[in-house]
């Protein structure tokens, strides 16, 4: 292939190894650009400020590879992120556990029913973000009272 020169149209022919560590060879058309992406990527992206939504374009696109991959299989939420979500909940958590132990009086039980739903609502964040054993369909139905339609 390479012998016979380029085709009409191309400009270069990338040359590369594939997840099996097969070479591979793809013709690349005159208007594309050729970047080495395992060394070229981030210094051109470093050389010029992308856009919000060229970046979010990449995130999706690598979430997306990722995912097909079986390497990731959710959305990854920074450890400092992670932790004050974790924060506040176990906070709410522990309100409510306080006033779970409140004498309601009688005209109150709706006040009581509030913190008993609290304090689910705070659980099923905990599970959700922490417990990854949490099924979550269960975590639906904890939080919507049926079935994530299907």
């Amino acid at each position: 292939m390479l012998e016979q020169g380029l085709p009409p149209g191309t400009r270069a022919f990338l040359v590369y190894l594939d997840d099996d560590g097969r070479r591979q060879i793809k013709p690349v058309p005159r208007a594309a650009s050729v970047v080495d992406l395992e060394t070229e990527l981030i210094s051109h992206l470093n050389g010029f400020l992308p856009s919000n939504a060229l970046l979010e374009q990449l995130r999706a696109y690598c979430t997306d590879r990722l995912k097909q991959r079986g390497v990731l299989h959710d959305v990854v939420l920074p450890e400092d992120r992670r932790m004050l979500t974790l924060e506040s909940l176990w906070e709410s958590e522990s309100i409510t556990d306080q006033l779970k132990g409140h004498e309601f009086e009688l005209a109150d039980y709706w006040l009581r029913g509030l913190v008993l739903r609290l304090g689910e609502l705070v659980q099923v964040g905990m599970d959700a973000l922490d417990d990854e054993d949490a099924n979550v369909e269960e975590l639906h139905v904890r939080l919507y009272g049926r079935k994530p339609a299907q």
